[in-house]
């Protein structure tokens, strides 16, 4: 186990790297002239970053400054020491001192919450895009671009002390001694190993405010693929022999995403004097959002590997999707066929897909009436009425996909009903 500024070690945990070349290029183009409505815009370039420093916190929760220990299936919950080499090492005092530090005894097996191998390199994403913009009119822009991105070794967790699976005598309380490393328990490994790669078409639609109407409109069809997407250790690799068996979607992958926002005066009848305060100054402001379902991941439920890999998987035998056209009850009772999926045998990881299962889309729409009054020159009345989810329509959460749950491919959840406010504030 060695730390920073340990003998060999520099500071920033891996040497120093001045090969990190990140060219970046771009350009636009008139391609009808200096006044021409038609624009043609691509750019490429190339980003490095440091690693997140929160990354480095669990190594102090390591000993010698913590001691923390696991233990699988004890024997006695009375005395869960008793198979322990050593016996019962609690209470923990850290060393305080050099010498203290010099000559601590270790406490094995230990675990090492997160650790980065010395060979770790810097991450680094190419993003490109290729864009056509069109102005139509006066101040409509509609705009079409391919838009995407390339991961470069990212970091990815995965457990680095897994268990070899011994066929008719493999528990759950020998998982120890039948790690590579015997001194320790989990190992968690941050490797920059990982990839990932974004492809989407974006259109857009945007009115600048003129004639009372404000208008923004965005449509994205996408894929995003990787190992992992969050470079915290939660949701380890399944299995660290096979960590191509990872790449599937994204956790946030989102195939298709509409997003509309408008703002519109509304055109009242002409009054003079007090009565005309009644009726002009109302506006009327929306977010519509169509968006396609989550990926997710069916798992087993229970420890089918004995192996203390990563997050387990189920084992899928055709197709999950079920007929399209079904009502809203149907989807809720029973959201995919669930009898593809089982679990895998003893010793066995899953062969499913990660993130294999997407979950229903939602639609929404927030809106939202106020009026202006003007009171004195300084002062101006506003009243405010909000609606989400003003149409109340009900759209469905993601389904049990934990496979020894009785719930499993059911859905138990809808989005919240209608809500309404209002309010009154004073602008001066």
């Amino acid at each position: 186990m060695l730390y920073p500024n340990d003998p060999g070690i520099p500071r920033a945990t891996i040497p120093s790297d001045w090969n990190n070349f990140a060219p970046r290029a771009g350009f636009a183009w008139l391609p009808f002239g200096p006044n021409s409505k038609t624009s043609v815009r691509a750019g490429y370039g190339m980003f490095y970053n440091t690693s997140r420093g929160f990354l480095l916190n669990e190594a102090q929760i390591n000993q010698p400054f913590v001691l923390r220990i696991r233990i699988n299936d004890p024997a006695s919950f009375e005395n869960p020491w008793s198979g322990f080499p050593g016996g019962d090492p609690f209470p923990f005092r850290p060393p305080t001192s050099a010498e203290e530090r010099r000559a601590y005894p270790f406490v094995t097996p230990t675990t090492i919450g997160r650790y980065f191998p010395f060979d770790n390199a810097i991450p680094h994403m190419q993003q490109w895009n290729f864009t056509l913009q069109r102005e139509i009119g006066a101040g409509n822009v509609v705009t079409a671009a391919y838009v995407g991105s390339k991961g470069t070794k990212l970091h990815i967790n995965y457990e680095d002390n897994q268990a070899v699976f011994v066929p008719g005598s493999s528990t759950t309380a020998n998982i120890d001694a039948r790690r590579p490393f015997r001194d320790f328990q989990s190992i968690v490994a941050a490797a920059t190993t990982g990839t990932s790669n974004y492809h989407s078409m974006q259109l857009s639609f945007n009115r600048r405010f003129a004639k009372g109407l404000f208008m923004m409109a965005n449509y994205t069809w996408s894929k995003s693929l990787d190992l992992q997407s969050v470079d915290r250790a939660v949701g380890l690799i399944q299995d660290r022999h096979n960590i191509r068996a990872d790449r599937g979607p994204s956790d946030f992958d989102r195939r298709h995403n509409f997003v509309t926002s408008f703002l519109a005066s509304i055109p009242m009848p002409r009054k003079t004097g007090p009565l005309s305060r009644l009726t002009q100054g109302w506006q009327a402001n929306g977010i519509v959002t169509l968006l396609s379902g989550g990926p997710l991941t069916v798992i087993p439920g229970n420890d089918r590997a004995l192996q203390c890999g990563g997050s387990q998987r189920a084992d899928v035998t055709g197709d999950w999707r079920l007929a399209s056209g079904r009502s809203f009850d149907e989807q809720q009772a029973r959201y995919f066929d669930t009898s593809v999926f089982a679990a895998p045998a003893l010793g066995q990881f899953g062969n499913s897909q990660r993130n294999l299962v997407y979950g229903p889309g939602q639609c929404n729409l927030d809106l939202a009436l106020f009026k202006n009054t003007k009171l004195t020159e300084r002062f101006n009345l506003q009243f405010r009425w909000e609606l989400f989810n003003a149409l109340n329509h009900a759209s469905l959460g993601d389904p049990v996909v934990n496979l020894i749950s009785p719930a499993f491919g059911r859905i138990n959840t809808v989005t919240g009903p209608r809500i309404m406010q209002f309010g009154m504030k004073v602008i001066f």
